[in-house]
């Protein structure tokens, strides 16, 4: 458990990260696939590689990335890298940004949910046995405090969330198991009257 000044930090962090383009695209990468090499963010964002070596290498004084293993690849090493936290920013942290850094990290961070749902479909995971979970919800009459209600219990439902996969590689590391990929979205927002 995190205690608030702690939080704080982590937010502070985060919103230093996002400030840098390329910073927020090399975390946003990551967000999206788990884990990944200086260069293949580089390959990814089109980018030089010393660039964003030295934007992870910020991430990681940052502590929103860490370095999770290392390979040897042709008489050099290759740096893995994770997030540290499964989300770019949280609610409270949203008005504190840019708008041009709200609007990047809204594009980014929602691409990769269609991304996933169409290769589930496509590949045939979803909806293959009973795991699975798609529900829309529109809700119509709601006032500002229910759009904060809904928020909130996204929030609760992500933090619940975001502690599976430490006991998901417990119970792998007793059973032999191999990983799976999930991906875990919550949507809640106003949409427009047309």
């Amino acid at each position: 458990m995190t205690t608030k000044a702690q939080r704080q930090q982590a937010a502070a962090n985060r919103i230093k990260a996002l400030s840098h383009p390329v910073r927020a695209a090399a975390l946003r990468y990551l967000n999206t696939h788990g884990s990944g090499s200086p260069g293949a963010i580089a390959d990814a964002l089109e980018e030089d590689i010393t660039n964003v070596s030295y934007h992870i290498r910020r991430l990681v004084k940052l502590d929103c990335v860490e370095l999770v293993s290392t390979e040897p690849v042709r008489g050099t090493v290759r740096h893995i890298y994770r997030p540290v936290h499964g989300h770019l920013v949280e609610r409270d942290e949203w008005t504190d940004l840019p708008e041009d850094v709200k609007k990047s990290n809204l594009i980014q961070s929602g691409e990769p949910v269609f991304q996933d749902f169409n290769a589930a479909l496509e590949g045939g995971t979803l909806g293959k046995d009973e795991n699975f979970s798609v529900i829309r919800l529109p809700m119509r009459g709601m006032d500002r405090k229910g759009l904060e209600e809904v928020t909130q219990i996204c929030e609760r439902a992500w933090r619940e969330a975001e502690e599976v996969p430490e006991r998901c590689l417990e119970r792998m590391n007793d059973s032999g198991e191999e990983p799976i990929k999930v991906s875990f979205s919550l949507l809640a927002f106003e949409v427009p009257n047309f």
